[in-house]
């Protein structure tokens, strides 16, 4: 299992370089290659996303509980590294599109890896779930990095490398490696709950409302980190008179500390119980005052620096929670969530985005606000913890 907890921590890794790494560096280069509008390629990214999506959510949970969630996640990595390489050996518009697809679909079904992490971690699912993403954290950063480095060294040769195609061959192989990792171990060795009823049967109203309504809950958390992470470069730049180049260096030391105070939780945080890890985790959200206030260049940039701690906890800390009071709807959760925090994203992003034109402040108020608010809920309506019993009944035998 060793070997396959490193593959798990670096296909996290690998979907946070993903994430930043190819749309937003390499859209331009792509579009002048191509031919290609922004319209054009904002179209076919937000379809494939919503039809990959919506056939994730309607068959993935059922596959899943079916073959096993963790021989579904190779499955989905699969998937990730037949796109990837696609994408990175061939030039042809048509033969992208169809790696392209490969690659959101593999990317929207490797959303089961919560899950996984949950059934892995079982005796400490929030440490897991919180260095999961800690992981995930670590590949935002490395993302722009990587890209940033290809589009000064890689030059156009004979094979037409051109920087995109680099960065792709360089996600194949890592994909490749985590595919390698993760086919160590088989899915009997993983302590998988079994599904609470038959995968035909539609939920109840009650049952669904549990399940989605948290959902909707963490979408929004996620919601809020990308939309105070989307406005905060334009802010220091307009308002705070910083440089580009400074605005995106401090947005990273944010993710720095995000990443830090991820990794503290993961490590000493699980002696805490859900609530009072929100609570505390929710503590650093203070800062935005200075941050946005104060005069002091050094003030303003550490506390907007610190203020990352207060979106380390509180995703992982929720999620591992759902995930053990509904242990046998892992899989219909993991893709409950997936949906959300796509809409929930989308939408605080929009939403900050507009504010930003006419209350700056406001916009990068809107972000920490939503935490708050989705941090009271929880502590409001965030429920007490599962009986023992209901955990144990299992597939294969296994806890």
């Amino acid at each position: 299992m060793r070997a396959a907890t490193i593959g798990l921590l670096g296909l996290g890794c690998l979907g946070g370089i993903i994430g930043t790494g190819i749309l937003g560096p390499y859209r331009g280069a792509f579009a002048n290659y191509y031919h290609l509008t922004q319209t054009e390629i904002g179209r076919g990214i937000a379809l494939s996303g919503i039809i990959f999506g919506g056939l994730g959510i309607w068959q993935g949970p059922r596959i899943a509980d079916r073959i096993g969630r963790y021989s579904f996640l190779k499955l989905a990595v699969g998937l990730v590294t037949a796109g990837l390489a696609g994408c990175a050996l061939f030039v042809n518009i048509y033969v992208l599109a169809v790696s392209w697809c490969l690659l959101i679909l593999g990317g929207y079904l490797s959303v089961i890896s919560n899950a996984v992490v949950a059934d892995i971690w079982h005796e400490q699912p929030q440490r897991g779930v919180v260095l999961f993403h800690s992981f995930v954290s670590v590949g935002k950063i490395l993302g722009p990095a990587m890209a940033a480095f290809l589009l000064v060294e890689v030059r156009v040769t004979r094979w037409h490398i051109w920087p995109w195609r680099g960065f792709f061959l360089f996600c194949a192989i890592w994909a490749a490696i985590v595919l390698v990792l993760l086919l160590t171990a088989s899915q009997r060795s993983i302590r998988q709950p079994a599904a609470s009823a038959d995968p035909k049967a539609k939920a109840a109203p009650a049952q669904a409302a549990g399940m989605w309504l948290p959902a909707g809950l963490l979408g929004l958390i996620a919601g809020s980190e990308d939309s105070l992470a989307t406005v905060a470069p334009m802010f220091y730049h307009k308002v705070r008179l910083l440089t580009p180049e400074n605005a995106a260096r401090l947005l990273t030391l944010h993710f720095i500390a995000l990443i830090g105070g991820r990794f503290l939780f993961g490590l000493f945080g699980t002696k805490l119980k859900p609530k009072a890890t929100v609570a505390v985790g929710i503590v650093p959200v203070i800062l935005v005052v200075p941050a946005l206030w104060a005069h002091n260049e050094t003030v303003f940039t550490i506390s907007f620096m610190l203020m990352g701690l207060s979106f380390s906890a509180m995703w992982p800390c929720i999620f591992a929670r759902l995930a053990t009071v509904l242990s046998h709807d892992r899989s219909k959760l993991t893709f409950a969530v997936g949906m959300t925090n796509t809409l929930g994203i989308a939408a605080c992003v929009w939403i900050s985005s507009r504010i930003l034109d006419a209350h700056p402040r406001g916009a990068m108020l809107f972000g920490p606000g939503m935490l708050v608010l989705c941090a009271a809920v929880f502590i409001a309506f965030g429920g007490s913890p599962p009986s023992r019993a209901s955990s144990r009944k299992t597939t294969d035998g296994h806890e």
